[in-house]
């Protein structure tokens, strides 16, 4: 299983600045339960460029965090859209949900390493 969070990776992302870094991992623990309700509901009325949009910003939104299971995730399941790989997108959703509940889990955990 891909490591779930970083701390060094995290603040290298956030220009060497831990405050920024923890910032950021607020932002999105706070975030990811709205854009994996928008990422569901996208696979299930079968909307792959909501899918691809929903896919794409989680992905993009582990850039600076220092979440490298979930950003893994994320890019394959970007992958598999783009790749149209029809019976792979209900398994790849389910690992991304996977890795944001881990995530979110560990939230209080994760950013007490901040301080």
């Amino acid at each position: 299983m891909t490591e779930l969070f970083n701390k060094q990776q995290a603040i290298e992302q956030a220009g060497d600045d831990p405050v920024l870094a923890k910032d950021l991992m607020q932002m999105l623990i706070a975030e990811l339960p709205e854009l994996l309700a928008k990422l569901r509901q996208a696979l299930a009325d079968k909307d792959h460029t909501a899918l691809w949009d929903h896919a794409h910003k989680i992905h993009g939104s582990t850039a600076y965090c220092g979440v490298p299971a979930l950003k893994a995730a994320a890019h394959e399941l970007e992958q598999l859209i783009k790749d149209k790989i029809e019976a792979g997108l209900v398994n790849g959703v389910e690992r991304v949900a996977s890795e944001i509940d881990r995530l979110i889990a560990e939230g209080e955990s994760i950013l007490g390493q901040f301080d």
